[in-house]
């Protein structure tokens, strides 16, 4: 069906068969097998399908805009794009499908906290790269300033700069982190040499899961407290499996290279 709202398929078959319904665009579709004995018994179910917003080299710049009224939107990225100076999408419910391509962009508010692509992230992020630089207050990263959902197969390479609870990839996680890494330089601000929770991948892992991930950037917390090659802190109910870290590290207190 083109118009998964409005059409009807019948299909009808005396033989035991197969039938595949192919689902294009936005909608629902609702799937009926009707036994042909005369007993009159049916099974059925639903399957709905959400539209994809796809992101191209052309709409980038309108992205910003588009995501922040669609919240929960489904969005597909058609082809790798710059962002530019880029003011995080407050919350994101929906799905960001990265197709293995990546974006960049550049965050310079060391003012202000929550700095990231998202700022916080209750959806699902997958399969995408992101580059560039951020220069922001406490939690902040390259990609979620928090995830409370789940990302799995993203990366992130360049600078980010920040105070509590920084991350290469995330500032703080409350979510799911799955095949994931970083190589950024994540590093305190100039104007703060007491900054605590910060780790290459991720700054404070509270309630979070993160697994087969790593980590391979330089991490420097100064006089900061809680600093980690891979995780600044890992709170007691977190969880850390199969992971590990390379980066040299730097901090006053608790440093570790894979913690």
């Amino acid at each position: 069906s083109n118009n998964a709202g409005v059409a009807a398929v019948t299909y009808t078959s005396s033989a035991s068969s197969t039938c595949t319904v192919t689902v294009v665009g936005a909608g629902s579709a609702t799937i009926t097998a009707a036994a042909q004995d005369g007993s009159g018994k049916t099974a059925s179910c639903t399957v709905t399908v959400g539209q994809y917003y796809e992101i191209t080299a052309s709409n980038a710049g309108t992205l910003n805009s588009v995501m922040s009224a669609n919240q929960g939107g489904h969005f597909k990225l058609c082809n790798g794009v710059s962002l530019g100076v880029w003011t995080p999408i407050p919350e994101f419910s929906g799905e960001f499908e990265g197709n293995n391509l990546g974006v960049d962009l550049i965050i310079n508010n060391p003012s202000a906290g929550n700095q990231a692509l998202f700022a916080v992230n209750r959806g699902t992020i997958r399969n995408l790269s992101i580059a560039g630089t951020v220069s922001a207050g406490s939690y902040s990263g390259m990609l979620a300033a928090e995830n409370r959902g789940t990302i799995e197969n993203c990366s992130s390479s360049g600078t980010v700069k920040g105070q509590s609870d920084t991350g290469g990839l995330v500032g703080a996680n409350n979510g799911i982190i799955r095949r994931c890494s970083s190589s950024c330089t994540v590093t305190y601000l100039a104007d703060n040499l007491s900054a605590t929770q910060i780790g290459g991948l991720v700054g404070n892992n509270w309630t979070g899961t993160i697994e087969r991930s790593y980590a391979t950037g330089v991490v420097n917390g100064g006089s900061g407290y809680s600093v980690g090659g891979l995780v600044g802190y890992n709170n007691s109910a977190a969880v850390i499996k199969n992971c590990y870290a390379t980066g040299k590290v730097t901090g006053w207190y608790s440093t570790s290279p894979s913690s």
